[in-house]
């Protein structure tokens, strides 16, 4: 454990993901992508905050069967659930095992490293605090850290950075907002991925090149 700070990684089935990126990306090539994003998220959260401090939360045996293997928890999505349900019921694991705080993040920031995560999060203190960090647009949520975990519901999803803030003023917390680059893109749009190759081509030490090289060989 790491001081009390718990991750939570919401994925959905590495075959069916990302399909906004179906006019770049065939069906096989977006696989192997979500093969790959996984991958590297786990092992960046198996750095920090570790694997006994991550809760995994999903739908696919696959992928809950992958949590186990790395040491980390595997909770199963609510029946009937969407994402801010998984969320919330990992939330609610993460609290019962002694989460002081808690962070959400999704699996498709191919930028983030666990340095990078343990020096955005000695920005949030003291608590109470939240703190927020936005898609590239301003639009989407792409970490929220409570501490401690006052805000039970999530709203993931369209225009989801803005609700989560409130729910974290009307909760009590402190609003920290962070614009990072590192977690500002996720590969949820075809420009976010084409801006991502750009990046790769421009500094492929820095760009996330092992999951360029390893998962897929398409042009953009």
């Amino acid at each position: 454990m790491s001081d009390g700070i718990f991750a939570i990684l919401p994925v959905r089935s590495l075959a069916d993901g990302k399909s906004r990126l179906s006019p770049l990306l065939d069906a096989g090539e977006r696989a192997r992508l979500n093969e790959q994003l996984f991958a590297q998220t786990l092992d960046c959260l198996a750095a920090y905050p570790g694997a006994a401090s991550t809760l995994v939360a999903s739908g696919s045996a696959e992928v809950l069967a992958r949590a186990r293997q790395t040491g980390m928890a595997a909770v199963a999505d609510p029946p009937g659930g969407g994402l801010n349900e998984a969320v919330a019921a990992a939330t609610a694991a993460a609290r019962a095992r002694g989460a002081r705080g808690v962070f959400v993040l999704p699996v498709d920031l191919p930028l983030i490293t666990a340095a990078g995560l343990r020096d955005l999060l000695a920005q949030a203190s003291p608590a109470p605090v939240c703190l927020l960090v936005p898609d590239r647009r301003g639009a989407g949520t792409n970490l929220i850290y409570q501490a401690p975990i006052r805000v039970a519901s999530y709203a993931f999803g369209d225009g989801s950075f803005e609700r989560h803030r409130q729910a974290a003023q009307a909760a009590g917390l402190k609003v920290l907002v962070r614009r990072e680059p590192s977690f500002a893109l996720d590969l949820d749009l075809p420009a976010d991925y084409t801006l991502w190759r750009e990046l790769i081509q421009a500094t492929p030490q820095t760009a996330g090149h092992r999951i360029d090289d390893e998962a897929h060989t398409h042009g953009v």
